[in-house]
């Protein structure tokens, strides 16, 4: 299978190399996903140039997230799982970035057919922490302002769309994009 892999830290373009490499042995409780998409996240980034707080042996496999269909099972895995597409969380165990990728069946959680695997591939990193950020990370009262630098980008779109999804009736964006005043945000 064929697998990008980081040989050392540094920029992306001189680090990282498409190797081919034998299919990984499976474990009782491991599954094998013939990856779909996997998307390039600035974590991914920071991991590759060594400032991400990860430090992996070289060569390492490379990406956090990713979507695919479940090709093989371990023999304690479920056979319900057999071909049915997942999302593979972020743990920087699996490396994404591969045809395809062994992962412990506690790291995958099911998708739906139905639903575009491009923006499945996404759902593990940015939507969770906008989803934390606005509901765990501090008390939200009515009026109070989301505050949010880069917000053209996928996390500042999704804190924009949950910001809205919670009080649609009481949210107001200016410019569009940049900042909402909502019924329920970030801060104060």
């Amino acid at each position: 299978m064929r697998q990008l892999q980081l040989v050392a830290h540094g920029e992306p373009s001189d680090v990282i190399e498409l190797n081919t490499v034998s299919e990984p042995a499976l474990g009782q409780e491991d599954v094998l996903v013939s990856m779909e998409a996997a998307p390039l996240n600035p974590s991914d980034f920071l991991f590759v140039r060594g400032i991400y707080g990860v430090r992996p042996a070289f060569p390492s496999p490379v990406g956090a997230e990713g979507v695919g269909r479940v090709a093989k099972i371990g023999s304690k895995v479920d056979v319900a799982l057999q071909g049915k597409r997942v999302l593979i969380l972020p743990t920087y165990e699996q490396g994404t970035w591969a045809d395809q990728v062994v992962a412990p069946v506690r790291n995958i959680v099911p998708m739906s057919d139905e639903a575009d695997p491009l923006q499945l591939s996404m759902i593990g990193i940015n939507p969770v922490t906008a989803y934390l950020l606005l509901n765990r990370y501090v008390s939200l009262m009515p009026g109070d302002w989301i505050g949010q630098t880069a917000a053209n980008s996928a996390m500042g779109q999704y804190i924009i769309a949950l910001a809205r999804a919670r009080r649609s009736q009481d949210t107001e964006c200016r410019p569009p994009g940049r900042s909402c005043r909502t019924g329920a945000a970030v801060g104060r």
